[in-house]
């Protein structure tokens, strides 16, 4: 867990699907997890339904994804790529998992 205070930069994906189901990052985002100044971490909300979701963490996904920007950076010139669809199997998840749910007048008004 990085120290409090710590700057990092936070992207939320999420889905009513499963866990599993592919993320989609612009490549923008793929840069600055992998060029930024800051860690970027992934949260990725999921089984989202009113009033619960299940949220797990990928933190630092810089790492994971410089093999992605390499393969990119590979690409004949002239091809040019705006977002990619990810596997989170490939990011570094947490194990854990927490349940997120809206406090009951947030839900009530829905």
């Amino acid at each position: 867990m990085p120290a409090k205070g710590t700057p990092r930069v936070v992207d939320a994906k999420s889905t009513s699907s499963g866990f599993r189901n592919p993320m989609h990052l612009s490549l923008g985002e793929i840069l600055a997890a992998t060029e930024g100044p800051e860690p970027y971490d992934i949260y990725r909300v999921f089984k989202v339904t009113e009033p619960l979701a299940i949220l797990r963490i990928a933190p630092d996904v810089g790492p994971a994804l410089r093999p992605v920007v390499e393969a990119l950076n590979a690409l004949p010139h002239g091809v040019a790529v705006d977002s990619l669809s990810v596997d989170p199997s490939i990011l570094p998840f947490e194990a854990a998992e927490i349940i997120v749910s809206l406090p009951e007048e947030e839900a009530a008004e829905k």
